[in-house]
């Protein structure tokens, strides 16, 4: 399922820059460095970004080569990418965009059009408070442009319920609006600079760099039972798939890797080698949680185990 890719419409599939990259014309890596910013959060909304997991990224870092290759092989908002970069500048780093997150973030100043035509017809509601009736008239915006110019995963997030998100028109369409318009436009200056993209099953990119002995491996793979929808093509992930990445990190001598404990793989893994003396992926690594609440009476612990 990770091999058929779209065709990117706007966005190079090299090297990403920002538009106000290309203005200046920022052409060597001491200027891409330069413009470089250090944003600790994903520009754009995303599910699953790893802004609460940052500090302790930047922590982890601390014990990997400045000079290494490092590959993100579940790229997601480019944020880990990012992070990398602006932590260990001389690093070659490798962001896999397998969901075409550059198409969104190419959508900026599209989106912030949008937006502005969106604040004045909910000016007058209560923040937070459900609008149908304002909703012709936002759909009446929105249906100006045509779909491929249409963020549906931004918009949702100035639009619909908390946590929700549509990657259609159509499904973002026939769900309630709320008044939760952002009054500040989007930006992305600065962000991914410097980073290296691509867009291709991740097993290829553990095949290129496998015997790199510079090399290490970042995975954030989409997370077992939990809520997956917004990732293209992550529907069809089963447990097969998972215990193929953590096949894959037996393989790795430096990883940085990214689960959670609502799928309960890292107890099976554990109870494995407790019980049957059997091998763990998981020896020799540290481990650093934190807790993630879903609602006020339910929390999980994210989870992120590293090995240098």
């Amino acid at each position: 399922q990770f091999s058929k890719l779209p065709k990117l419409p706007l966005v190079s599939p090299n090297t990403y820059r920002t538009p106000s990259e290309h203005q200046a014309n920022t052409n060597t890596k001491k200027q891409s460095l330069r413009k470089m910013k250090n944003h600790t959060t994903s520009p754009l909304p995303f599910q699953g970004q790893k802004r609460k997991f940052v500090k302790h990224f930047k922590e982890a870092l601390k014990h990997f080569p400045a000079n290494a290759t490092y590959i993100d092989l579940f790229g997601g908002s480019g944020l880990l990418s990012h992070t990398v970069k602006t932590t260990h500048p001389n690093a070659h780093v490798i962001w896999n965009d397998y969901d075409n997150f550059a198409h969104r973030l190419a959508l900026i100043p599209t989106t912030n059009e949008i937006i502005t035509q969106l604040r004045p017809i909910i000016a007058n509601y209560p923040k937070g408070i459900r609008i149908n009736e304002a909703k012709p008239a936002i759909l009446e915006v929105l249906r100006q442009y045509p779909p491929e110019a249409l963020d549906c995963i931004t918009l949702s997030a100035n639009l619909l319920f908390s946590g929700k998100y549509a990657t259609t028109f159509e499904a973002l369409a026939k769900d309630g609006f709320y008044a939760k318009v952002t009054q500040t436009p989007y930006n992305a200056d600065g962000y991914l600079g410097g980073v290296e993209r691509r867009q291709t099953d991740y097993r290829n990119l553990i095949t290129e760099f496998e015997h790199n002995p510079n090399t290490v491996f970042i995975l954030d793979p989409p997370y077992l039972s939990t809520d997956i929808s917004s990732y293209r093509g992550a529907q069809d992930w089963k447990l097969k798939d998972y215990l193929h990445i953590v096949k894959c990190l037996n393989a790795m001598p430096r990883y940085i890797y990214f689960g959670s404990n609502k799928g309960q793989l890292l107890d099976l893994f554990d109870f494995l080698a407790n019980e049957y003396d059997l091998p763990s992926p998981f020896n020799h690594t540290t481990r650093v949680s934190v807790s993630t609440n879903v609602n006020y009476t339910s929390t999980y612990e994210d989870l992120m185990i590293f090995k240098y």
